[in-house]
Order: C-alpha cells, then structure tokens, then sequence
C-alpha cells in the first residue's frame, strides 16, 4: 500500500509539472532552449543521415564493380571449407573461371578470354547484352545457355561471323547468341585485353580446356550481410598466389574523401551541440531563477528535492522529446536539400535505410538537454523553504570544476562518434579543456582588473560595477562567448583546410 501510494505521488507531481508547461512557456526562455536543442538534434541527424547514404551508395558501386561485396582471385581452386564457412554464415557465392584459350571459326585463330560463369553470377550487378550488332543493350536477365556463348563484338570482327554463328572452343561448338556488352566485375588486367567469350561453367567438362596444371584463374564471388565477418575469417588464410579485395578497397579514395568529409560535419555538429549545450544551460539558469519563488513555496508546502526534480525534470523531458521530434524532420529535410544541390557530383544515392542517424540525433540531443541543464536543476533543488521570507536568499551554486566535467563529459561523447581514433578524440578534448581554462582564467583576470579600474565615463563605471555584482554570472556569460567564436573558428579553419586538400588531390 505505501509503495502504491508513492507511485501515485510521484504520477501526481509528474503531471503538474506538465500542466505547470504551458504557463511557463510564455516566459521565452523555454522557446530558447526548445530552438536550441532542435539545432543540435537537426545538426547530428543531418549528418549522421548524409553520411550513412553516401556509404551505402558508394559501397553499392563499389559492389557493382567487383560483382559481389567480397571476392577472392586464385591461381588454384579455391579451398572446400571456404565455401562450407560461408553456406554457414548465409552467403551468397559463385565460382568464377577465366583462362585464355583459342578460338576458331574454319581457318580463322583468335586468342579469347573466357569466362565461365554459373546461374548465381552475378552476385551484385548485372550483365547487359546486345541481340544486335546495332541494337541497343539491355539487362541480360541470366548466363548463356548450356551449348551457347555470349562475346564481344570485336570477336565477331576479327572471326568474320554474324550473331547466331558458332566458335569452336576446344572440343566444343557453341553458339554466339548475343553481344556482350557490359560485365559488372570486369577490370583492367590481362584477360581485358582480348576479346571476351562468356560460357556456361557447365560446358567446361566437355571442352577438354580445363585439365591439370591449365592456366586458370579462379574468382570466388561472396555476397551478404556478413561479408565483413567473413572476411576477416579469409584473411588469415589467404596465401600466395590469391587476393583479397572487397568493397570498402575497391575504391580508396572517395572512401577517404568522405572520410574527410564526414568528419568535417561531424565536427561542425559536435560544435553547433556545443554552441546549442550554451544556449541551453543560459536558458535553464534563467527559467531557475523564474521559479525560486514557485519551488521555495512548494517547499513550504512539505515537498521534497525529489519530488522538485520530477516536476522539473518533466517540463524539460517533454520539451526535450518535442524539440528531438522536430529536430529530426529539420535534419531530414536539410540532409535531403544537400543531396539535392549535389546530386550531380554525387552517385546515385538511394534513400535512408536505417533510423540509427536519427537516433543518435535524438541522443546528442537530450544529452545536452541533461548535461548542460543539471546545474540550474541542482540550485532548484538546493533551494530552501526560506526563501519566502528572504527574497535574496539563493541556492549555493553548483562547483565551477563541477560544472566544466560535465561539460568535457558531453563533449567527450559527442567527440567520440565523429574521431578518426582514441588519440584525435583525446587531443581534440584536451584542447576543449584548455580552452575553457584559458577563457575562464582570463576572463577572471578581467573582472579582477575592472574593480580597480575607475573609468571617468559614468555608463562605463555602473558597467563594470553591474559585472562585478555577479561574478560567477559574468564569468559564465564570458566564457560561453568565448567558447562560440572559438567554435565559429575552428569550423572555419577545418572548411578552409579540406578545401585546399581537395583542391591538391
């Protein structure tokens, strides 16, 4: 019965502080906080969004180039357990040959490349082929058929035979059905240079071509989900003679360019949370000291400090959960308007495929809300029942070195998300750090220094005595102005920079 009674108590105090919401938002240093932590969410789910598309595009095209998201090239038939590892982990595969062999038509020789390929191939991609030497390609929709060939039309040429003709390749006749036109995972190398003929791996057998010690070069194709899991499995076992090549290598250098990229955003993000962490604890201080009559009175009333921060702490929860909903539409919205502007230096990027961006927007968020909002609740809950009495009777305000680990605190996981390693997100903290105790011993020594100063101007003089009545105010207010041209700063040093490194590559 007493617990039951407690939680009922505290369901109560819950919903007075969010009937307690809408007179208080007519005040306007919760519209304040509201906008500012809707910056910060739209500012991480814009870029977390951004990035996460351009990934997956980019891996996609990556995939396309290699026909699967993994492949392994050997001079030797590749291993049974390798195939047997990855039925286990729900791979997709297929085996690829390619050798170079003879092909003949009468009297006429023509060194070929020849691929044979399986119904599976390929694993990403797709073939395109011609039903005419002056048609148009299509999707070819599946592999030659057992007894046909699909070539390049300089095989055509130089063997002097139409669409629909027969080749002899080894021991066999096939058919020449259709115009290769394009193949997902054909690259620049040896077997490029000559013309090539695409079979069916099943007529290998009766061609006679494939025999011990054949030069062959054998192409195993992975694709799924776990391709990362299986390829850290393959490497250990990869030997002399094979190689490993694999989405994320394909194509280095727009990996690295969106690297850059995106850490570039990230850290304009991280900073725009920090500028937003700024407004946010300004915003709460001043909805504090709003509120001591209200909080000293129910005090009076028997409430405890618990029962202040559930009141409290609803108001900014609700306000927190709104501004997060809104923030990630605005970051929606901004990270589409990006790809639009662009859309033609980018591939073709699909649409979003996950809600983690927008999660981790919404985290950033009530982080913030949490971190840089605390100080201002402890002084509400510090706040005795004498205040009704005493007017200028205030909660003692919270530790200065107390505050500023909160403040590296959130930084620090903000940080963390965006750093290329433990070691960058380290120097970057420790410069956050110095910069806070840099700004603060100044702007101390400032304040110290204005006492002293008697300026003959009257306005200068009530001035700095006004900065001087509240020092630990003052010192905030200073320090938060220092950090944001900081911020401003180094967000402009960091476009500079990647504009210039784009520009030498």
């Amino acid at each position: 019965t007493g617990g039951k009674f407690w939680r009922v108590l505290a369901v109560g105090f819950l919903l007075l502080g969010l009937r307690l919401l809408r007179r208080d938002w007519r005040a306007g240093e919760l519209a304040v906080l509201v906008f500012a932590l809707l910056l910060a969410v739209a500012a991480s789910t814009a870029v977390g969004l951004f990035a996460e598309r351009l990934q997956r595009a980019l891996r996609e095209q990556a995939a396309e180039l290699l026909g699967a998201d993994l492949v392994v090239e050997s001079h030797r038939p590749l291993p049974a357990e390798w195939r047997e590892h990855a039925d286990a982990l729900g791979m997709r595969q297929t085996l690829v040959l390619e050798f170079p062999s003879m092909a003949a038509v009468t009297e006429q020789f023509l060194l070929v490349s020849v691929k044979a390929v399986d119904s599976a191939y390929p694993l990403r991609g797709a073939l395109r082929t011609a039903q005419a030497a002056d048609g148009a390609d299509a999707l070819a929709g599946g592999i030659p058929a057992v007894g046909e060939a699909w070539a390049d039309a300089r095989l055509l040429t130089e063997l002097a035979i139409a669409l629909n003709g027969e080749v002899e390749l080894g021991r066999l006749r096939l058919k020449v059905t259709r115009l290769l036109t394009h193949e997902p995972d054909r690259r620049p190398d040896f077997y490029s240079l000559s013309p090539r003929l695409l079979i069916n791996t099943a007529d290998l057998p009766a061609s006679g071509l494939v025999q011990p010690g054949s030069r062959v070069h054998y192409h195993g194709l992975y694709a799924g989900q776990n391709w990362g899991v299986f390829k850290d499995w393959l490497q250990p076992r990869i030997s002399v003679g094979q190689r490993l090549l694999a989405v994320d290598q394909e194509r280095p250098e727009l990996g690295d360019t969106l690297t850059r990229t995106e850490r570039y955003l990230g850290l304009a993000s991280v900073l725009v949370a920090l500028l937003s962490g700024v407004a946010v604890a300004s915003a709460t201080r001043r909805y504090a000291i709003r509120h001591y009559d209200a909080i000293a009175t129910l005090r009076c009333l028997g409430a405890q400090r618990c029962q202040v921060r559930l009141i409290v702490g609803s108001q900014l929860l609700a306000l927190g959960l709104l501004a997060a909903g809104l923030g990630v539409i605005l970051g929606w919205l901004i990270q589409e308007g990006l790809l639009y502007l662009l859309q033609p230096l980018l591939p073709k990027v699909a649409s979003a495929s996950s809600w983690g961006p927008a999660g981790l927007g919404v985290g950033s968020g009530l982080l913030v809300l949490v971190g840089f909002a605390w100080p201002a609740l402890l002084r509400l809950e510090r706040l005795t029942p004498l205040r009704v009495l005493r007017r200028d009777l205030e909660p003692p305000p919270p530790s200065l070195w107390l505050v500023g680990s909160i403040t590296l605190a959130v930084a620090a996981v903000l940080v963390w998300r965006y750093a290329e390693n433990g070691l960058s997100a380290a120097g970057l903290l420790l410069g956050i750090a110095l910069l806070l105790l840099l700004a603060t011993g100044l702007a101390w020594a400032l304040l110290v220094f204005s006492r002293r100063w008697q300026p003959a101007n009257l306005a200068w003089r009530f001035a700095l005595r006004n900065l001087n009545r509240h020092p630990g105010r003052s010192l905030a207010q200073v320090v938060a102005f220092a950090i944001s041209l900081a911020a401003m700063t180094i967000t402009l040093m960091v476009a500079v920079d990647t504009h210039k490194l784009r520009q030498k590559e």
